[in-house]
């Protein structure tokens, strides 16, 4: 992953509905890591055709995911089994916001019921303006915004860890 690239997972509603009887607003990392969440995937070639509709393939580097766009640029994954699909990844430029890749994959998502996971673990629908809220507080935007900036920051925050240990 590129420091200016925001990432999030496609999730099917279906499967979160089945997993906790209800939607929460938040899936935590060990919850998300037991794949118990893939049931209501479309199936594998109805969302190759929708992916090459929004970026070119690209060619990948295992043969249990396939991939759209560019590797340090917009770019689809889609990970996949022999029982089918079993995770759908989704990175953003956030150098270059492309509004059509957005659009594109947010009709995407809506059109198969699927929700959008972010890295620290927020859930919700398909929406322009709250994955822009999400990418904007995100680090990849700090980043873009000023890399000195966001370098210091860590760098001061690395020191404070080190001090905490150390008292």
């Amino acid at each position: 992953m590129a420091v200016w690239q925001f990432d999030f997972h496609l999730l099917p509603t279906e499967g979160i509905i089945r997993r906790y009887k209800v939607m929460p607003i938040a899936i935590t990392g060990a919850d998300f890591d037991q794949g118990e969440l893939i049931i209501g995937f479309p199936t594998l070639r109805e969302l190759e055709i929708e992916f090459s509709k929004i970026l070119p393939p690209l060619q990948s580097w295992s043969e249990q995911l396939k991939q759209w766009g560019h590797d340090d640029g917009n770019r689809i994954d889609d990970s996949y089994e022999e029982s089918g699909i079993s995770s759908i990844f989704v990175r953003v430029d956030v150098r270059s916001i492309s509004h059509l890749f957005v659009v594109a994959v947010l009709d995407m998502a809506r059109q198969h019921a699927l929700r959008l996971r972010t890295p620290d673990g927020r859930l919700f629908q398909p929406s322009y303006a709250r994955l822009l809220s999400a990418i904007q507080t995100s680090d990849s935007f700090r980043f873009v915004q000023d890399p000195h900036v966001f370098f210091d920051a860590l760098g001061r925050a690395k020191a404070d860890e080190e001090s905490k240990k150390d008292a």
